[in-house]
């Protein structure tokens, strides 16, 4: 969260949302502007602002640090269909979204877990078939927690499904590991 934030541009929104396992039930924990510069604003104004806006994000990394809630699901599509939503009704014209996962889809509609190996062109074609491909216009997607505990060739073969799941829906995967570098 910390790499994320401090990519932040004043005056950019930052939104962390938890996903409890299926998409009705993801929620928003966090929704703040980083405070931009303004002639209307003192030097004091717009650090107490800051201030706030820092106080906001740390309590959300502390309830998503504490979230000991677990789920036999995990309904990432679903999720990013959500978020789909909240970035089209956003007027920024750079957007982001860190999502921090191990990336293994399990839901009703598709679950990962249920393919013999993960192939990623009928992984997509199933995808499709549900519905569940979201358009992310110009969306920068940076990806951390991928599941480790996989072989090499299955973390490469769940990466180039998420690569082209994002290229087909506008975006672009910026990164894909098990932890997100800063800098």
């Amino acid at each position: 969260v910390d790499a994320a934030r401090s990519k932040l541009q004043p005056g950019e929104r930052f939104v962390i949302g938890v996903s409890t396992g299926k998409a009705s039930a993801t929620r928003v924990i966090a929704d703040v502007v980083k405070p931009a510069q303004s002639v209307w604003a003192s030097r004091l104004k717009i650090r107490a602002k800051q201030k706030v806006f820092d106080d906001c994000v740390d309590e959300a990394v502390d309830a998503l640090a504490k979230n000991e809630e677990k789920h036999k699901t995990s309904a990432l599509l679903e999720t990013i269909g959500f978020v789909s939503k909240v970035l089209a009704a956003d007027s920024s014209t750079q957007k982001r979204i860190v999502i921090y996962s191990d990336m293994m889809q399990n839901s009703s509609s598709v679950s990962f877990y249920a393919q013999k190996s993960l192939d990623p062109t009928s992984l997509l074609k199933l995808v499709e078939k549900e519905y569940l491909l979201y358009k992310l216009k110009g969306v920068e997607v940076f990806i951390a927690g991928t599941n480790s505990k996989s072989s090499d060739k299955q973390n490469r073969k769940l990466e180039a499904f998420w690569k082209e799941y994002f290229t087909k829906s506008g975006a672009e995967l910026m990164f894909f590991g098990p932890v997100l570098l800063s800098g």
